[in-house]
């Protein structure tokens, strides 16, 4: 769950981004795993998905390889885009700013610390799941 005011927004990264709407200091908490807020969806389910859910999923949610369950905000953090330098780090169930953090600054994590399963650096392959 975000615990900062936030909006969405055209993004030169991609697409749409999501944008923080108040100043943060370094260090500050910005999203929080809420298990009453926020959905865990155990990989075994997967395949009984849609192909639209299923990709939303892949691309939006975080994986945990060890528990085997994908993590899936339920508000504008599925907008979160990546970046090599990103203004955003992750302890597992807190992201906190990795510095200070302007208002309008789009923010952003390193896809491959969130572990997003379709993230690919540019060039490699996305990993297609066909359907069922």
């Amino acid at each position: 769950m975000l615990l900062v005011k936030h909006f969405v927004s055209t993004s030169s990264i991609h697409n749409l981004g999501l944008f923080i709407g108040e100043a943060v200091i370094k260090d500050c908490p910005i999203w929080r795993f809420e298990p009453e807020y926020d959905v865990e969806i155990p990989e075994t389910i997967l395949d009984e998905f849609d192909d639209t859910l299923r990709h939303l999923v892949l691309d939006c949610a975080e994986y945990f390889s060890d528990r085997r369950i994908y993590r899936l905000g339920n508000d504008a953090d599925i907008f979160m885009n990546h970046s090599e330098t990103p203004n955003l780090i992750d302890l597992g169930d807190v992201m906190i700013a990795a510095r200070d953090i302007a208002v309008g600054e789009e923010l952003t994590c390193d896809y491959r610390k969130v572990h997003v399963a379709n993230y690919r650096p540019p060039g490699e392959r996305v990993l297609e799941i066909p359907p069922p």
